[in-house]
């Protein structure tokens, strides 16, 4: 850990990333930094997209969902070639703007979810929640990674959105290279402490 505090936007993710001790970046980029400085980074291998609503709008010219959705999508414009757009296939918005020119890793709650088939038939990475578990495929092999209710912060397996955000974290992890050892260890120690 290089320094503690709030650095969710773009001008302190730069602080960060310029740091020659920085070894691993995971940066919340909000969408009123993307919309007044732009995306802080270049060449990311991951990119993750959990969820479009209708907030903030009337803010910096944004004043639909549909364009909402454009700005928070635009992530996938700072992947390195090869790198992974995971998108949550339970959100309407996310799949109707999804770019089509990305490399989709779809998650869903849903383990019969249309993005999901689809994505396990051609070998593609995603996940999904199937009988209380967080089941992650690399397009090959499919793990049992954890149970939903082993994760603290889905107190129990009823907080969903947490489930879809766990299934998301662990997308990026394997997307990053980390093992899947190392992702269960930290979803099961992470809390809102």
């Amino acid at each position: 850990v290089l320094d503690k505090g709030d650095y969710s936007g773009p001008a302190g993710a730069r602080l960060l990333l310029r740091d020659p001790r920085l070894e691993l970046g995971v940066l919340e980029v909000a969408r009123g930094g993307i919309l007044r400085r732009g995306l802080p980074v270049g060449h990311a291998r991951v990119a993750v997209v959990t969820n479009v609503a209708a907030d903030h709008l009337g803010q910096y010219g944004i004043n639909t969902v549909a364009e909402l959705a454009g700005v928070k999508l635009s992530v996938y414009r700072a992947l390195a070639p090869g790198g992974q757009l995971v998108l949550n296939a339970d959100d309407a918005r996310v799949v109707a703007a999804a770019p089509e020119d990305a490399h989709q890793v779809w998650f869903s709650l849903n383990p019969q979810h249309p993005k999901i088939l689809a994505a396990r038939s051609a070998e593609r990475p995603c996940g999904w929640l199937e009988a209380g578990w967080l089941m992650l495929s690399d397009g090959g092999v499919t793990t049992r990674l954890i149970a939903a209710q082993d994760v603290p912060l889905t107190l129990g397996g009823d907080a969903r959105y947490n489930i879809e955000n766990a299934l998301a974290a662990g997308l990026a992890a394997r997307a990053l290279g980390l093992p899947d050892a190392a992702i269960h260890a930290t979803l099961a120690a992470f809390r809102s402490d």
